[in-house]
């Protein structure tokens, strides 16, 4: 079975979905078979070592309503009829929205992988998961509460979703653990803190002061989960937000306990 993964953007191995996506070319590769990769959006990585992995393709897909993006996503069509591709895999939301439909032109079967609560919906692009989720086969999610989210949310039948959990190889997860946001601190890498605590979708909002990180302009979601958590809890709205309106410039303090997780006021979640 030929077998091509598509993604937003591959900026390098070390992260959550990105790692797993290796580490499911690699097997597949030691399986006797040829896995492919395509990116809507070329990262350096991609450019200058992806090809170690596997053979990449770069989409040039910068912004999903350009007028161009037909365009591409037609010729991506050709291709997978060209490679004989049997199977599409897409991760992450700019892809998942508008690959299926061209992937299902180009002779293939589809799976998108759903690996959030929703943090990136929005009345458009819900609409438009609902939409590509006609020419969606199967969609896997991480864990049961996403797959509820997905059945709730974007209106498929739950026979189409399945559930597989994360997970790593055991020679990588013996490896030694990093020494975490508060041992890069205390060592003084003020710039590993940085890049460690990026916000997903907002790189460079977060500032290290002290043993306390400071996260300003969270996205909308972000910042109405913490309002209701707030709420729920009987405290004062956060930075002026009301209810579900959404918050251009909410800002609390985040207290670091450990690599990319954050509680603030009791609130607990993950960059």
């Amino acid at each position: 079975m030929n077998v091509l993964y598509v993604i937003d953007y591959y900026e390098h191995p070390n992260g959550g979905t990105e790692g797993q996506l290796l580490e499911l070319i690699q097997g597949l590769a030691r399986a006797g078979e040829s896995p492919q990769l395509a990116v809507l959006r070329p990262s350096p990585f991609t450019l200058e070592q992806g090809s170690r992995i596997c053979p990449i393709s770069t989409l040039d897909v910068g912004r999903v309503l350009s007028v161009r993006t037909p365009v591409r996503l037609i010729r991506f069509a050709q291709f997978l009829r060209q490679q004989r591709i049997d199977l599409v895999h897409v991760f992450f939301n700019d892809a998942a929205l508008i690959v299926p439909v061209f992937a299902k032109v180009g002779g293939c079967r589809v799976i998108v992988s759903r690996r959030d609560m929703g943090l990136w919906y929005s009345p458009g692009k819900l609409q438009l998961a609902r939409m590509a989720n006609r020419f969606v086969d199967r969609i896997i999610a991480n864990s049961r509460a996403v797959a509820d989210h997905v059945l709730l949310h974007e209106r498929v039948s739950p026979e189409r979703v399945e559930v597989i959990y994360n997970g790593y190889s055991t020679s990588r997860m013996a490896q030694p653990a990093e020494p975490g946001l508060r041992g890069f601190e205390q060592a003084g890498d003020r710039d590993r803190v940085r890049n460690v605590a990026q916000a997903r979708g907002h790189p460079g909002r977060m500032l290290v002061q002290g043993r306390e990180v400071r996260f300003v302009d969270v996205a909308h979601v972000h910042a109405r989960a913490f309002v209701r958590e707030r709420a729920r809890r009987g405290q004062a709205d956060a930075g002026g937000a009301r209810g579900d309106q959404h918050a251009q410039a909410v800002e609390f303090q985040i207290h670091v306990g450990s690599l990319g997780k954050f509680i603030a006021d009791g609130y607990e979640g993950r960059v």
